[in-house]
């Protein structure tokens, strides 16, 4: 037997070893200590205003709770969903449409050239296609012929990743009847949060299903995110958002909905749509003052997309709360939506006033 040879073997192994185990814990060493991206001074744009000042009464009781302490920022995709939009409509037997583009940001899908009415409208700037069928749709590729409330969710799921060629997921399932059959009203969710769009609904898609599963009408937000973009940052608390809200600076967008139990007949205008916009529109030439102030009724955290001129998808802060107005010599409560900026504002680009 060799034992000066086995020996040098036996040393030649716990060199190889102690080199392999420095190896992994210099990765390990690199992976922990290697600085996480931060998002710079300035370099997140968000589709929020700023010159209001708004105080808001946010009790302790109305403090979530249970949300989360940090999320992701993240870059949105620029793609040109065109041929999807084509695609889906030759799937559902509309594919003879005739397409129409306004300019580069507009396509419009209509029975024929001549026709003043669309069917389909991609809107490239909003990244979002609505439609409504006139002879609805028959989505073949879901495989279904009838379906019902408790089926409905797992149908407008299916319905949109099929035909707009995604995996996105949705929550708030909010399910109507009307005259058509059922709409279904649903937020998309992004990291568990839940996306809503500005505008006359909290919901980011709709649509509406006949109980044979034809198709209707609906709208779809179609932008996607880069996943590997992501920068997660801490958020503000909820306890210090009262005081940022005073500042004209604090990137937010105020929503007043029409006075509570204002009966605008007595003034001499006609009865309006409530479901005009959000929270209700009174008519254009009817000046109803703004709340100055509002107590909070609930906190939530939201992504919110308007349009793809703003590059990144940030989180922020739905605040629903009711406010105080004098009309006509008349108190009258007022549903106010407020979304705020929620990270922090340090990093928030806001133009020169």
């Amino acid at each position: 037997m060799n034992l000066p040879e086995n020996f040098q073997n036996r040393k030649n192994l716990i060199i190889a070893a102690v080199i392999i185990v420095t190896a992994v814990l210099g990765i390990i060493a690199y992976i922990l200590l290697k600085p996480k991206p931060k998002l710079e001074p300035g370099s997140v744009d968000q589709p929020l205003g700023t010159d209001i000042q708004v105080s808001v009464d946010i009790p302790v009781d109305n403090q979530p709770q249970d949300l989360v302490d940090k999320l992701s920022v993240y870059d949105i995709e620029e793609i040109d969903r065109t041929d999807v939009i084509a695609q889906f409509l030759s799937s559902i037997g509309k594919g003879l449409l005739q397409k129409e583009a306004l300019g580069t940001d507009l396509v419009y899908w209509k029975d024929s050239p001549t026709e003043d009415y669309y069917l389909v409208e991609y809107n490239r700037i909003f990244d979002d296609v609505f439609f409504r069928f006139e002879n609805p749709a028959t989505p073949s590729k879901l495989g279904t012929s009838f379906v019902t409330r408790d089926t409905l969710p797992n149908f407008f799921t299916e319905f949109i990743n099929e035909y707009f060629k995604n995996d996105f997921k949705f929550t708030n399932f909010n399910i109507t009847t009307v005259s058509e059959g059922y709409r279904v009203e649903a937020n998309r969710v992004v990291n568990d949060i839940p996306l809503e769009r500005p505008g006359s609904s909290k919901y980011s898609d709709y649509i509406i299903v006949q109980e044979d599963g034809d198709i209707v009408e609906g709208s779809v937000t179609l932008f996607t995110i880069d996943s590997s973009s992501a920068i997660e940052t801490a958020l503000v608390p909820v306890a210090d958002l009262g005081s940022y809200l005073l500042r004209k600076d604090y990137p937010k967008d105020f929503n007043q909905g029409f006075p509570i139990g204002l009966d605008i007949t007595n003034f001499g205008y006609n009865p309006y749509d409530e479901n005009g916009d959000f929270n209700g529109d009174p008519p254009p030439d009817f000046e109803i003052p703004e709340a100055t102030s509002c107590t909070a009724d609930a906190v939530n955290v939201v992504y919110l997309f308007n349009r793809l001129g703003f590059k990144k998808l940030t989180p922020v802060y739905r605040i629903d709360c009711t406010g105080e107005i004098t009309f006509g010599g008349s108190q009258f409560k007022v549903p106010i939506v407020i979304y705020a900026n929620a990270i922090d504002p340090d990093v928030v680009y806001v133009p020169a006033q």
